[in-house]
């Protein structure tokens, strides 16, 4: 299976057009968000279809040269204090595969591909937003 989403405004979402010519900046929750939705409706699919197998997981960003990516949530005092991040400096971000078995658990999955993204930017994986590291989970509420 496979999900492509456009690096557009859902992605850069609160920048004005401008700033999205500019310097567009990735919007850490379609970072974090889109891939763990997705892993949890193929780890769905994997259930329904009962299938007991190991799958390749694998993550790129397209074309992301000139993209910056704050850290922290946009909620976050350091978010805002840290403004615009660098930009990546190569054209694609493309994340090593991770072989998981049927029964993973897409959160924990997620944490390990978006920890080379904020990585591929320079942060540690304190920043990465949303993640309950004692739950093992992403919590967007």
């Amino acid at each position: 299976m496979e999900f492509a989403a456009k690096l557009d405004d859902v992605f850069c979402w609160k920048q004005n057009a401008e700033e999205f010519r500019l310097r567009p900046r990735l919007y850490s929750i379609p970072v974090v968000e889109f891939p763990s939705s997705f892993l949890s409706l193929y780890k769905r699919l994997i259930e329904l279809l009962n299938l007991d197998m190991s799958f390749l997981v694998s993550m790129q960003f397209l074309n992301l040269q000139r993209y910056g990516l704050n850290p922290y949530s946009p909620e976050s005092v350091g978010y805002l204090m840290r403004g615009t991040s660098s930009p990546y400096g190569k054209k694609d971000l493309i994340v090593p595969p991770i072989e998981v078995e049927s029964n993973f658990r897409p959160d924990p999955v997620t944490y390990e591909l978006i920890k080379y993204v904020y990585a591929s930017f320079g942060y540690s994986e304190e920043i990465i937003p949303y993640f309950n590291k004692n739950k093992e989970l992403f919590e967007f509420d």
